[in-house]
Formats: structure tokens, C-alpha cells, sequence
């Protein structure tokens, strides 16, 4: 009988190391997972390995065809170092083929087909780009190359209390580390103190952020009382008013962004994307034009970021809605 139950939990514990083998290649090794995401290229190779030949250098966004699962091994190809923390960049080598070369590639520079740039977000993120730095499950990357990239800075003093925000340009790197279900990474050298990002395919102005001197760089909105703190009422700059219709999923109140004669609607009911203001609220002068630009959380509990320029805006608009920041389905 004792020997019978040994051969029971040996046969269970084998079948469950069967399953969780085939699960975990099931999921590193997606065939779907086959656009490059290194903006200097992906190098082949002949070997899993990074002291192997370079066969080719593959180019941002070329797809390769997945050859096979095979198992090649965790293996860290090299780590990023932070103000705040290492990045080690590793995951599994997989056979590839890519015209008519057959070789290695390392999966943390490889991507799902999949982009909520052209699935949700019509004419956004393509000329500017607002991002967070650290990890999410968003699987969306870019070429780091195309564009400008302007953090976005603001330190405390010794009392905590936050001082002057600041922008600087700086470089940014993505990878998508392998065994994590938050794996997209927006990795910044210069990452403390650093709220959020800005890529532009032109550059800034160098004018300085004096709108909130001495303030925290946002602002919360407190939508269970339906009350905007006293620095978004400043100046009657944004208005809400409470909404007669019905058929909006996304709650009752609208959103106007006030100057003069002009009063936009920031959350219109109809569209693909209704949106709905939240807990984020930033108001500033973010691309040095003088002007200000805001920064609001969009969407179905505050799944987006939504950013608006008024140097894009229209004759009828004081600020358009330029880029979407989306935090992914499972974040």
C-alpha cells in the first residue's frame, strides 16, 4: 500500500513538471512574439549565445519567423544600470529565420504583433509619445532613435516638501523581459526623481516649468465628491458640470478646458475611445511653447493617460489630445 502511494505522488509530481514545462514554453516562446523591438537592430547568431558569430543585424520593427520551442536556457545578456535599481536584461534564446538566414535571436528584443497604437487610438502616438518609466503590460514599444525624449523631473527637499519640476532630455531604452507578467520596459539611466516621459520627433522649447512652483507636478481629482482641488479651479481654467444624459457608461460629469470665448470638451460621449477624467490632472507648460498642456487620466478606471498640447490645438481647441499612455489589459 506505502509503495502504491509513493509511485502515485512520484507519477504527479512528474506529470506536473510535464505540464508546467510545456506551459512555460508555451508562453515564452509565443510565435506571435516575432517583431524586433531593438532599435539598433537584433543580431543573429549563430550559436544561443552572445560570444557566437553574428550572422545578421536585424532592423527595428522586421519580423522573424519562429522556427521551433526549443529550450535554450535563461540567460542574461547583459544588465542596465539605474540611479534606482539594475535592469538585468535576460529571457530565452529561439531559432529564427529572417530572409533566408537561419539563426539566434535573444527574445527580450522581441515583441507581440499586437499594438494599441493602431488597435484603440486613431492618429495618436505617432508624432508624440507619453510614457512611464519602469514596467507594465502594455506590449507596446518604440524605436528609440526616431524621436526626442524629454523626462519629466521634480525633487523634494529635505522636508519632503516637492520642489521646482524640471525637463531634461534624456535616452530611453525598452525591453521585454521574459518571465514576467509585467515585462515591458521603459528603462531611463536617470530614472530618480523622474515622473513621467515625453518623446517628440521635434524638439522643445527651453522654457522653464513655472506654472506649479513650488506644487506637486499633479493634482488630484476627487470624482467620489465630485470636487476639483483649489489649483485646478484656479483662473475658472477648467469647469465641470454634471451630465442630463443617460447613456454614457463612463459616469456623469464633462470636463472643459476655459480660456476667453473657448470652451472644450475634454470627455465627449460619442467616439470610439469616450473617456472619462479621473484621479490624474496635470497642468503645465510641457513642450516650452509658453502655452499650457495637460495631462489626464482617460478611460474606464483610469487605465490611460491621455496627453494634450495646445501647440497642436485647432482654432476651436485649446488643447488636443496627441498621445495615449495605455497600462495594458492586465495592469
Amino acid at each position: 500500500m506505502k509503495k502504491k502511494a509513493t509511485i502515485i505522488i512520484l507519477t504527479a509530481i512528474l506529470l506536473g513538471s510535464f505540464y508546467n514545462e510545456i506551459y512555460s514554453q508555451e508562453y515564452y516562446f509565443n510565435p506571435n512574439r516575432n517583431v524586433v523591438i531593438a532599435s539598433s537592430g537584433l543580431n543573429m547568431r549563430t550559436k544561443p549565445n552572445t560570444s557566437a558569430e553574428k550572422l545578421v543585424n536585424i532592423p527595428y520593427g522586421e519580423k522573424v519567423k519562429i522556427l521551433h520551442r526549443d529550450h535554450y536556457g535563461l540567460d542574461t545578456v547583459y544588465t542596465i544600470k539605474s540611479e534606482l535599481q539594475d535592469h538585468p536584461v535576460y529571457g530565452y534564446w529561439q531559432k529564427v529565420e529572417y530572409q533566408g538566414h537561419v539563426g539566434y535571436v535573444h527574445n527580450a528584443f522581441l515583441k507581440i504583433q499586437f499594438d494599441y497604437r493602431t488597435s484603440h487610438h486613431d492618429n495618436k502616438n505617432e508624432n508624440y509619445l507619453l510614457l512611464m518609466p519602469g514596467y507594465d503590460c502594455s506590449e507596446v514599444f518604440y524605436n528609440s532613435s526616431e524621436y526626442f525624449w524629454y523626462g519629466y523631473y521634480q525633487e523634494q527637499d529635505s522636508f519632503g516638501f516637492p520642489q521646482q519640476p524640471y525637463k531634461k532630455l534624456i535616452d530611453v531604452a525598452f525591453i521585454n523581459i521574459a518571465d514576467k507578467m509585467t515585462g515591458c520596459g521603459t528603462i531611463v539611466k536617470e530614472d530618480k526623481n523622474l515622473k513621467f516621459i515625453i518623446g517628440t520627433k521635434k524638439e522643445f522649447g527651453v522654457s522653464e516649468m513655472t506654472n506649479i512652483q513650488y506644487k506637486k507636478l499633479y493634482h488630484r481629482i476627487d470624482i467620489k465628491n465630485i470636487e476639483l482641488d483649489s489649483i485646478v479651479l484656479s483662473n475658472n481654467r477648467i469647469q465641470m458640470r454634471r451630465n442630463t444624459e443617460t447613456k454614457s457608461q463612463y459616469g456623469t460629469e464633462l470636463f472643459y478646458l476655459c480660456k476667453g470665448n473657448i470652451e472644450q470638451l475634454i470627455n465627449p460621449l460619442e467616439g470610439k475611445f469616450s473617456i472619462n477624467l479621473l484621479d490624474y490632472f496635470i497642468e503645465e507648460d510641457l513642450d516650452g511653447d509658453g502655452i499650457l498642456d495637460y495631462i489626464f487620466s482617460l478611460g474606464e478606471n483610469g487605465i490611460s493617460l491621455g496627453l494634450y498640447l495646445s501647440s497642436e490645438a485647432n482654432e476651436e481647441e485649446l488643447a488636443r489630445l496627441v498621445s495615449v499612455y495605455h497600462r495594458g489589459p492586465c495592469c
